[in-house]
């Protein structure tokens, strides 16, 4: 593992690790709907973990690997921004459930593109 590899890893991590914290603080504060949005984020947060890790494994240069897991940002939330809009839509409480889903996706892509494609290529 290169070092920025390392430094994405410790910051996925960092988030994790923060969201699983406050999803106990949440609940032990009997704010059960909010503490059940946090571990929703958190998932997604390990959910792009996951998909860094397979995209590592399974591209031969650097510009396929950042091709590949750009894409998992396009396909995977593609559905949430569906799900979102139905929702609102419908003034359903669904709407917040997708949008943390969207949110932290957005944050995982975003410390992606500063660590990889400060040419603005990509």
């Amino acid at each position: 593992m290169n070092k920025l590899d390392k430094k994405y890893m410790e910051i996925i991590e960092s988030w994790i690790h923060e969201s699983k914290q406050q999803q106990i603080f949440l609940e032990n504060d009997d704010r059960l709907d909010e503490a059940n949005l946090e571990k929703i984020r958190c998932n997604i947060y390990e959910i792009f973990q996951q998909m860094f890790q397979q995209s590592k494994k399974t591209t031969k240069t650097e510009e396929d690997f950042i091709q590949r897991y750009l894409s998992y940002h396009q396909n995977i939330p593609a559905n949430w921004k569906k799900s979102h809009e139905q929702a609102k839509e419908q003034n359903s409480i669904d709407m917040f459930i997708e949008e943390t889903k969207i949110e932290a996706a957005t944050k995982v892509e975003q410390l992606f593109r500063s660590l990889w494609c400060k040419d603005g290529l990509n």
